[in-house]
């Protein structure tokens, strides 16, 4: 006979979650009595725990370890706040910052993760079904409680334009049950420069109660729907011309109104002016490491640092020029690396507009580790402070945690991307990218467009500093920007007490190749429309 009445598992991997539910043999219930340590920028793969607890009816849930970050609050001698924790009162023996492992701060303002579990664990879902005709599957999760409670509001939006919007009869699903619904809009007629419409839900309560006011948000839902895309071409007959010349140990590209250089001796973009202001501090140079975050300093950060990724250094090998036409110049950079077994080979299509098209090739040696990220680091003029991106948002998320945050456009300052985990580390990622603009307050600077999607990120702290620092009083605040922008980054995990990253969020040692477009923003310009804009 079983001593217990339900079997407990601490911090399962995903397979044996989903083994210990499906068990024939069993008729107990299965939770995790603890799982997705929290600890930092951290869990990820909430969403794959969930799919097998909806999936098995005899799973039903877990404790994420834990709620609250256990720190305690000090003031530097100028007055500067931080967080302490084990060893910092010369306590002996201690945990370090073990105890740093919430969903929220020690204040209760809510980490980025927070609302991944809120969206994760929301008690409505919604299935498309067919979008055309805007017909929807809602299903209530809830156990005891209709969904009447709930004022269903529905919009169709195109970038930060509302072109549709309405607010649907009350629904009274029976708790467990789901129906057929449908949104009444009519799809847009394409447009040119309108590259993506969507379908957003919000489940906002009609009442207050004592623990939640009238109007919160308890659930959402978006779909991208079925609105051909149409994006203008560039003509080519109307297009400024260029002209080039190689002086100084520099190979120089003048348009209309701007003007590149590329070093002959390192190979990189490292000039760039237009309309009189300077775009660039460094231009784009390979990254394959990241901060560790606490879940990778006890998983992957040692073999990163073994193998030298968080020092890499590229090292030209040959710089190649060509004028392919009187608007077009191609410049090809290879460049060997001081981790071996890793070449990088950039193509730059520089155009009369201004804009530069990079392919990046990166060829990486089998026998590495996983990667943190795949992608390139630049540093921009402090100027361009304001920054906004088309893609999910606004807080920061990961391939393995991004469930929770919507595709939109989205404004923000660099300084104001700051997560301040209390033991600094990564943060501030951004996935699913269409665009992303950093301007000055004229409104000139950098638009980078994806082709199709990046994962972006913009710091006034460099991965080094915060690797270096212990608590976030000790970080070193640069003037420059600090710009990522990467074809992915590894997931999160949860292996500072529990599993690692899963497989298809890992990034394993192999060729990559990706592409972006980098556009000189003048006062006045659109980056919707700049990036519907098509080139070879």
């Amino acid at each position: 006979e079983p001593e217990v009445d339900v079997i407990s598992l601490m911090y399962p991997t995903i397979e044996s979650l989903a083994a210990h539910a499906a068990d024939k043999d069993e008729q107990r219930p299965v939770i995790m009595c603890e799982y997705a340590h929290a600890m930092g920028n951290s869990p990820g793969a909430l969403k794959e725990y969930w799919d097998i607890i909806r999936a098995y009816r005899r799973a039903v849930g877990g404790f994420v370890w834990d709620w609250v970050d256990q720190g305690i609050l000090q003031k530097t001698e100028d007055g500067t706040p931080w967080y302490a924790y084990g060893g910092d009162f010369g306590d002996e023996p201690n945990d370090g910052n073990f105890c740093i492992n919430g969903l929220i701060w020690p204040d209760r303002v809510p980490h980025p993760s927070l609302w991944e579990y809120k969206k994760v664990l929301e008690p409505v879902e919604v299935t498309p079904l067919d979008l055309h005709e805007g017909r929807l599957r809602i299903t209530n999760r809830y156990a005891f409680t209709d969904l009447s409670g709930f004022t269903i509001s529905w919009s169709i939006v195109s970038q930060e334009q509302v072109l549709e919007s309405g607010v649907l009869p009350p629904l009274k699903t029976p708790p467990g049950q789901d129906e057929i619904i449908r949104v009444p809009y009519a799809l847009p007629e394409p447009q040119e420069g309108r590259s993506e419409v969507w379908l957003k839900l919000s489940f906002r309560t009609r009442e207050a109660t004592p623990l939640v006011p009238q109007g919160h948000e308890v659930a959402w839902a978006q779909f991208r729907l079925p609105v051909e895309a149409r994006r203008m071409t560039v003509s080519y007959g109307e297009m400024p011309g260029l002209t080039t010349d190689d002086t100084d140990g520099t190979l120089w590209i003048q348009g209309q109104d701007f003007r590149l250089g590329f070093s002959r001796e390192t190979g990189r973009l490292n000039h760039w002016t237009c309309a009189g202001h300077s775009l660039l501090v460094e231009g784009p140079v390979l990254n394959l490491w990241r901060a560790p975050t606490d879940n990778d300093a006890r998983s992957m950060a040692a073999l990163w640092e073994e193998a030298g990724l968080d020092r890499l250094e590229e090292h030209l090998l040959t710089l190649e020029a060509e004028q392919v036409a009187p608007y077009l110049v191609r410049v090809d950079a290879t460049m060997a690396t001081s981790v071996s077994g890793v070449v990088s080979r950039y193509r730059y299509s520089v155009y009369g507009t201004g804009d530069v098209q990079v392919e990046h090739h990166v060829d990486i040696g089998e026998d590495l580790p996983p990667l943190a990220t795949i992608g390139v680091r630049m540093v921009l003029p402090q100027a361009y402070e304001r920054f906004t991106w088309y893609g999910r948002g606004p807080h920061e998320s990961y391939v393995d945690r991004k469930q929770g945050a919507a595709v939109g456009v989205y404004r923000s300052t660099v300084r104001r991307e700051y997560v301040p985990y209390i033991k600094p580390q990564e943060f501030g990622n951004k996935t699913d990218v269409r665009w992303a603009a950093l301007r000055d307050d004229e409104g000139c600077g950098i638009l980078v467009v994806g082709m199709p999607l990046l994962e972006v990120s913009a710091h006034h702290i460099a991965a080094q500093a915060l690797a270096r620092a212990a608590h976030t009083y000790e970080l070193t605040w640069q003037p420059d920007i600090v710009l990522n922008i990467d074809l992915a980054q590894s997931g999160l995990g949860s292996a500072s007490c529990g599993p690692g990253v899963l497989p298809q969020y890992q990034l394993t040692a192999r060729a990559y190749h990706y592409s972006f477009r980098l556009h000189p923003l003048r006062p006045g310009e659109d980056c919707d429309h700049v990036a519907s804009l098509r080139y070879p």
